[in-house]
């Protein structure tokens, strides 16, 4: 024992030496305990030794049975996951309660249950009226007959007579929580009556989770300014600054606000919802206020145009033709349109300047880069804006004739006037590009039989194409039996059944490439002479 005391000895002084040389020195004086610990260890050392040789043998057969008790084969449970309902959907007006699911990790159905409608076995609490059946040997669902209170926790109760008895779940008691209670906003704009343009009003839609009571959510909204001024019509008080609808499943709520008289400088109105809405079954409570504001224009504020692009529109006898649309944030007069708009065919490169090279095709990307000479009247392209069934429209049409991919600048005169005394007050650029016109090939008619006298074409259609290849597949008359055995379908399109027999198999194929020279948006017509494919009587 004197030998291992002396050898902690030395190894304690080794330490100390490599600590003082590298920290420093330490002062520290040890607690009364620890004292008394090491004179007991002096003096008790061999049973100090005892028992750090039982700790340790203690550690060591812990180890090593945690070691075994895990490799121990366990007993596999089956493991219960519960998929809550969604929101319930609203379908012609009526409200359709979304379904809730149990899942499970493994086959659990007993084999003649699946599919059927389940009358004991499982509960679930609070109480809720529905129906439960098994969808398949892993998935239990729940088809309430009524639609789910907001933010309530329930408890499944599933009985071992419900499986197997080799089935064994995690837990027998699984829990879902539904849908809180929750509102949005949707569709806050400032409305002009496009019966009568002098009715202006603000408007907005909200959206709740659950059904709410009409009353309450009208105590509970807040329409104002945003600044001091009252731009109500009505708004002295007497009477309410918004009116409150809705739609038959009380979970949308449209809102009109009273007349409002057009400010000199743009604003905002601010429409405020307060928390503490309760649903109409008191489940829910909105836990946020929500705030949204709405732009009120000026008379020169308010025109805009929100779309402005290149199309092919098809004319009435199927050939197509280019147009302008653009759409405007409220109606303004095809006339005063027609007058305004200027439309002109952009450089098809870019020449060089400031040092930068010339760009060949060059696709301009905004009116910034436009040189005032390019828009002259060399330039401008003759347009016809397309009468509209209204006075006062928002969307219009333009016919224009252009190269493809070539770049246009469209300029609308400023002046222009709106439906509502609304005014555009600058002039209008934009820069667009012109759309390819569609590819199209198709065979006039439906096919038929050729006659063996008299002419054997056949007549093709096509629009924008550069070239057509032609494929005829000649069939042997011997190949006419597997012809009709081998496909399904119809005469003009017959389909062959299997991937391993096509048209290969049964034909003598033969191509043919024939230019088109037709300019593009031009309809072609031309036929397949199938003379150079019939040989003789017996060649079909």
């Amino acid at each position: 024992m004197n030998r291992i005391s002396l050898f902690f000895q030395r190894v304690g002084q080794l330490w100390v030496r490599v600590w003082n040389a590298v920290i420093g020195e330490v002062s520290w004086r040890p607690p009364v305990w620890m004292g008394r610990i090491g004179d007991s260890v002096k003096s008790h050392s061999r049973l100090w030794l005892w028992l750090a040789i039982g700790l340790l043998v203690v550690g060591v057969t812990s180890g090593g049975a945690y070691a075994w008790w895990v490799a121990q084969p366990k007993e596999e449970r089956v493991l219960v996951t519960i998929q809550a309902p969604a929101v319930s959907l609203i379908r012609d007006g009526a409200i359709v309660p979304q379904e809730m699911r149990v899942n499970f990790s493994q086959s659990v159905a007993l084999l003649n249950q699946i599919g059927k409608k389940v009358v004991r076995g499982v509960e679930i609490q609070p109480p809720m009226p529905g129906v439960w059946n098994w969808e398949s040997d892993r998935v239990l669902v729940f088809k309430p007959m009524k639609d789910w209170p907001a933010d309530t926790t329930y408890t499944v109760s599933l009985r071992k007579s419900l499986f197997p008895g080799h089935v064994k779940l995690t837990t027998y008691q699984p829990k879902f929580t539904t849908e809180p209670f929750r509102a949005t906003f949707d569709a806050l704009e400032f409305y002009v009556n496009p019966k009568d343009p002098s009715i202006k009003e603000l408007t907005a839609t909200l959206h709740f989770t659950h059904p709410v009571d009409p009353k309450e959510v009208s105590g509970r909204l807040q329409l104002k300014w945003k600044g001091n001024e009252n731009l109500f019509r009505s708004g002295d008080g007497k009477l309410p600054l918004y009116s409150v609808k809705m739609d038959d499943a009380n979970r949308t709520v449209y809102v009109r606000s009273l007349p409002v008289t057009l400010p000199e400088r743009e604003t905002f109105a601010k429409l405020i919802l307060k928390k503490g809405l309760l649903s109409a079954d008191g489940s829910g409570k909105l836990a946020a206020e929500l705030e949204r504001e709405i732009f009120v224009p000026n008379l020169e504020s308010f025109l805009r145009f929100d779309q402005v692009s290149t199309s092919i529109a098809e004319k009435p006898d199927g050939d197509p033709e280019q147009v302008l649309i653009m759409e405007t944030s409220v109606g303004v007069s095809t006339r005063e349109l027609a007058r305004r708009i200027h439309l002109y065919l952009l450089p098809k490169d870019k020449p060089a300047e400031h040092g930068e090279k010339a760009v060949i095709d060059y696709e301009w990307s905004g009116v910034g880069e436009l040189r005032n000479e390019w828009l002259g009247k060399d330039a401008e392209l003759k347009v016809t804006v397309n009468p509209t069934e209204q006075e006062f429209d928002r969307v219009h049409s333009i016919k224009f004739i252009a190269p493809e991919g070539r770049c246009l600048c469209v300029k609308v005169e400023r002046g222009l006037p709106a439906v509502g005394g609304f005014v555009m007050p600058r002039d209008y650029a934009k820069v667009v590009k012109v759309v390819p016109y569609p590819k199209e090939l198709k065979i006039t008619h439906d096919g038929a039989i050729l006659a063996m006298s008299g002419e054997r074409r056949l007549s093709i259609l096509s629009r924008s194409l550069k070239q057509i290849e032609y494929r005829v597949g000649r069939i042997d008359p011997k190949e006419i039996n597997n012809l009709v055995s081998q496909t399904c379908g119809n005469f003009q399109s017959p389909i062959f059944q299997s991937y391993r027999f096509g048209e290969d198999n049964i034909c003598e194929v033969f191509t043919k490439k024939v230019a088109v020279t037709t300019p593009p948006g031009k309809t072609n017509y031309g036929s397949i002479d199938f003379s150079d494919y019939l040989t003789d009587k017996k060649t079909g």
